[in-house]
C-alpha cells in the first residue's frame, strides 16, 4: 500500500506541477510579434523659391522729359535750355532680389552710377536710384523705377532728375531674370501661374 501512496503522492504532485505550469502559462504575458516602427514623420517639402528671387539684368535709354508749364504757371526758364545731349541714352541696371522683396543693385550710364535699393511687392518693383555719395546739384541725385510683371520679365519706367530739378529724364526699362543654378540655357524659367 506504501507504493501505492507513493505512487498517489507522485500522480498528484505531477498533476499539480502540469496545473501549475498550464496555470502560469494563462498568467504570463502572451507574445506577440514585434510591431513595425512608426514611419518617421515626413519632411515638408521644400517651398518653391518665388519667381522673383534672383539677379536681374536691364537696359534703359535714357531721354528728355520736358516739362511744359507756361511762364505765368511758373515755368523755370532753364527748361527750355535743357542740353539733349546731357544725362541721355543708354545704361545698364544689375538688381538682386531676395525672398524676404528686397532689391539691391546698381545702374550704370548717363544718368551716372547710381545705388539701387527697393522691394518686390507682389509682381510690381519699386525701385529707388541715389549716387553712393552726394552728387552735385547739377548732376542725377535720385531716380525712380517702378516695373510690372510681364512674362518672365519686368517692365517699367525709369524717371530721374538731377539735384536742382532743371534736367529731367526718363526711359523705358526691360530687366530679364539671369538663369539660376536649376535654370540652365535649355530649361525655360518657371512661367506665372
Amino acid at each position: 500500500m506504501r507504493g501505492l501512496a507513493r505512487s498517489s503522492v507522485a500522480l498528484v504532485v505531477l498533476a499539480g506541477a502540469v496545473a501549475f505550469a498550464t496555470g502560469c502559462s494563462k498568467d504570463a504575458p502572451k507574445e506577440h510579434p514585434p510591431r513595425p516602427a512608426a514611419a518617421a514623420p515626413a519632411r515638408p517639402a521644400p517651398k518653391p523659391t518665388p519667381w522673383y528671387v534672383g539677379d536681374w539684368n536691364g537696359t534703359y535709354q535714357a531721354s528728355i522729359f520736358k516739362i511744359e508749364m507756361t511762364d505765368a504757371e511758373g515755368a523755370v526758364k532753364e527748361w527750355s535750355k535743357d542740353d539733349p545731349a546731357a544725362f541721355t541714352g543708354p545704361g545698364t541696371l544689375k538688381l538682386s532680389v531676395t525672398e524676404d522683396h528686397q532689391v539691391s543693385g546698381k545702374l550704370d550710364g548717363p544718368l551716372g552710377n547710381l545705388v539701387a535699393r527697393g522691394e518686390v511687392d507682389g509682381e510690381t518693383l519699386r525701385v529707388s536710384l541715389e549716387p553712393a555719395a552726394p552728387a552735385p546739384a547739377d548732376q542725377v541725385s535720385h531716380a525712380t523705377l517702378i516695373a510690372t510683371r510681364k512674362g518672365e520679365a519686368f517692365e517699367g519706367q525709369l524717371r530721374a532728375s538731377t539735384g536742382n530739378s532743371l534736367k529731367v529724364r526718363v526711359g523705358a526699362v526691360t530687366l530679364a531674370k539671369e538663369p539660376g543654378p536649376n535654370q540652365g540655357a535649355g530649361t525655360p524659367a518657371p512661367s506665372k501661374t
